[in-house]
């Protein structure tokens, strides 16, 4: 066994978020049943976000744009939704439509919401995702994947059944999300205006828009109010991009994190990672694990490297349950991450960058941070688009760090120098302007939009 890794610490104090809970409860239990459904109505209130609620609602109603940045814990992606509920923004049957840029954040909190509503996922609450849907006639607040978005804007260009659209997590750039913003600035605009004509859509389409949204003549319309949700305190960009819109905070709630360094370098930082998982399990105190890594190939081959390890130790020791949770792996199966381990055991998260922000793991103590990442990039000489593993950016470092800290006071070992952390790049580059734009574009041409190149992107992609 290689020699255990050395760290030092330096304190910090990243926000926490709420545990999440696996949804539904047996009808035999009718006190358990009881029970859960107080401990979900404090954890409700208790949230930071509650104390916000009438502000937020009086807002929307003000603004056709808000930006809404909540540290993480607040309970902005669970709790907003259901404010608009309460506040009358799905009268005439029209839906709420919260975006996310991945599947399983999308059926996490959709499942956590409807819970919290007490009501059967599908019906007032329910998820959309490629190959998965489940929303019915009656479903009034929904999650889904941007792309998905995208997709129904191909049948309802002006996405008319939708009174308020969320796009959360817009901190991460994605390409769908940077497509999705532009559409629905679009969108909102054509809307506004065709509201203006007593409700309904002229026959004759707006010249300026004509070349961007197909007409969708007869319809009657109502303006689309739009909620811009980001983890990133920094909401100047979305601001002046949607002409100087508002911006509300909210504060997160606040559990110390103790950050450790390594005194050198690591060359081999999977292996680094399969040291410091038995280091943690072997001194520190109770409390699971979450582990960053790059992709599927490395948690498959940790999680091979960790049973062989813990076969070596007695019988009688404590037990290691490993989760690993990735975009390409089935949906129930990346449930088992948030299940509370077997008695007598630890659990040990091996995840990508899926579980920084998207979803909040329960029981989480110990982060265990190589500082890598997987992204993609373009070579316009080649033509190549490939995937390449790069250094984390601060702000997703900080963002890891975090998860440390949802429930209780945690630790993060990153598996670098202090010195190395300072190097890193403040935040990511977007995503858009590393990558191959082709099926954005043809994504573009669908849609009906003609002039691709004076198409209203947040930040222009390079020619």
């Amino acid at each position: 066994m290689p020699a255990v890794a050395s760290f030092r610490a330096r304190a910090s104090a990243p926000a926490p978020e709420m545990p999440s809970f696996s949804s539904g409860a047996s009808p035999q239990k009718q006190q358990h049943n009881a029970r859960r459904k107080q401990l979900i109505r404090q954890q409700r209130k208790s949230l930071p976000i509650a104390s916000v609620e009438k502000r937020l609602v009086d807002e929307v109603r003000k603004n056709d744009t808000l930006i809404v940045v909540g540290e993480t814990g607040s309970g902005k992606t669970t709790q907003l939704p259901q404010f608009l509920y309460d506040g009358g923004f799905c009268q005439d049957g029209k839906v709420i439509g919260i975006t996310q840029p991945r599947r399983v954040a999308a059926v996490t909190v959709a499942k956590r919401v409807a819970e919290e509503c007490n009501d059967q996922l599908g019906r007032k609450v329910g998820y959309s995702i490629r190959f998965d849907d489940s929303t019915s006639n009656a479903t009034r607040i929904k999650y889904m994947t941007d792309g998905l978005l995208l997709r129904e804007a191909l049948l309802d260009p002006l996405l008319s059944k939708y009174s308020v659209i969320v796009v959360d997590e817009a901190h991460e750039r994605t390409v769908h999300t940077d497509v999705l913003l532009g559409l629905l600035k679009k969108v909102q605009h054509s809307r506004c205006l065709h509201a203006n004509k007593n409700g309904k859509i002229s026959g004759r389409p707006d010249h300026s828009q004509s070349s961007t949204l197909k007409a969708c003549q007869g319809i009657k319309i109502a303006p689309l109010k739009l909620i811009i949700m980001s983890a990133s305190l920094d909401a100047k960009c979305f601001s002046d991009y949607f002409g100087g819109a508002k911006a509300v905070h909210i504060q997160g709630r606040q559990y110390p994190v103790d950050t450790l360094y390594t005194y050198q370098p690591e060359s081999d930082y999977l292996d680094a990672t399969l040291v410091t998982i038995f280091q943690i399990h072997l001194e520190e105190g109770p409390g699971d694990i979450l582990a960053f890594l790059t992709g599927q190939e490395e948690i498959e081959s940790l999680e091979r490297l960790i049973q062989e390890r813990a076969r070596q130790f007695p019988a009688d020791s404590s037990k290691i349950w490993i989760t690993p949770i990735y975009s390409s792996l089935p949906s129930e199966q990346q449930m088992n991450a948030f299940k509370p381990a077997p008695s007598g055991a630890r659990k040990v998260v091996l995840a990508t960058n899926i579980a920084e922000t998207s979803v909040t793991i329960p029981g989480i103590k110990y982060v265990i941070d190589p500082g890598m990442v997987k992204a993609r990039a373009y070579n316009p000489v080649t033509g190549m688009e490939s995937l390449i593993i790069i250094p984390v950016s601060k702000a997703q470092a900080l963002q890891r760090s975090g998860r440390a800290g949802r429930e209780g006071p945690g630790k993060c070992f990153r598996l670098f120098q202090e010195c190395e952390f300072d190097k890193l790049a403040e935040s990511t580059i977007p995503e858009i302007k590393r990558c191959n734009l082709a099926n954005v574009v043809l994504q573009l041409k669908a849609l009906g939009i003609d002039d691709i190149i004076g198409f209203d992107f947040m930040e222009k992609p390079s020619r």
